[in-house]
């Protein structure tokens, strides 16, 4: 026959002691690995958000660059580039003539002094008219129709625009004659080296630029440097 024996005593000092620090130990143990979960996390969330902003920078250099009517000037952390494409620009009625009938010039006055440029495409109703319909004055960048207009009239051209992309302090912006806008930011070619932009040939004969651009939001923590590479066959002149 079994007998159970009830322990009446309690526990001694000693043993509380040693209870309370193998809890503390667990609890430590658990709590370091939460922060240091969280910690990647946040790095990894901050990565990942500056790597977003680098594409989307990444993708407008290039449009530019490919559609753009020359390069100016390239260096390893900066590019200038000539004649920037706009497409869809409202033209206003000109109410100082006939407002059914000229209509212009576009907010950035593409077609003023520039021989650069090539003819607008013109659109009434979102469809594109051909150019017997219109007479463009390039003097005053405004299109002047053969007949009475009541839609929407508006214009794709190459803008005579000068822009100019850059880095410094780890930051990409573009400047043009207006404004300048930071397109991205934790951008480390600087410290590896390594050049932002490579042609390959010197201007005026270069066709094909190679863009890299390495993002790092905090270097030497985890994740690691993340790189982005495109290449830009310009169209010839």
């Amino acid at each position: 026959m079994l007998t159970f024996f009830k322990k009446d005593r309690g526990y001694t000092l000693v043993e509380l002691l040693v209870a309370v620090g193998v809890l503390w130990m667990v609890l430590g143990g658990v709590y370091t690995l939460f922060i240091g979960g969280e910690d990647i996390w946040d790095l990894s969330d901050r990565q990942i958000e500056a790597q977003r902003s680098a594409r989307v920078a990444m993708l407008r250099i290039a449009q530019e660059l490919r559609e753009c009517y020359e390069v100016t000037a390239l260096s390893d952390y900066s590019l200038t580039l000539r004649g920037i494409p706009v497409s869809g620009e409202v033209l206003a009625p000109d109410t100082s003539t006939n407002p059914l009938r000229t209509f212009g010039p576009a907010v950035h006055e593409p077609w003023m002094g520039w021989t650069g440029a090539a003819t607008p495409t013109i659109y009434r109703a979102g469809i594109p008219r051909p150019s017997i319909e219109y007479s463009v004055d390039y003097t005053n960048g405004k299109v002047t129709f053969n007949y009475d207009v009541t839609d929407e009239v508006t214009a794709d051209y190459t803008h005579d625009e000068t822009v100019t992309v850059s880095l410094s302090n780890e930051t990409l912006t573009r400047t043009d004659s207006t404004t300048s806008t930071v397109l991205a930011r934790y951008i480390t070619n600087r410290s590896v080296p390594t050049p932002v932009f490579v042609g390959d040939k010197a201007l005026p004969d270069t066709r094909l630029i190679t863009i890299t651009l390495i993002v790092d939001r905090d270097p030497g923590k985890r994740p690691a440097a993340y790189t982005l590479k495109n290449k830009c066959r310009l169209r010839k002149k």
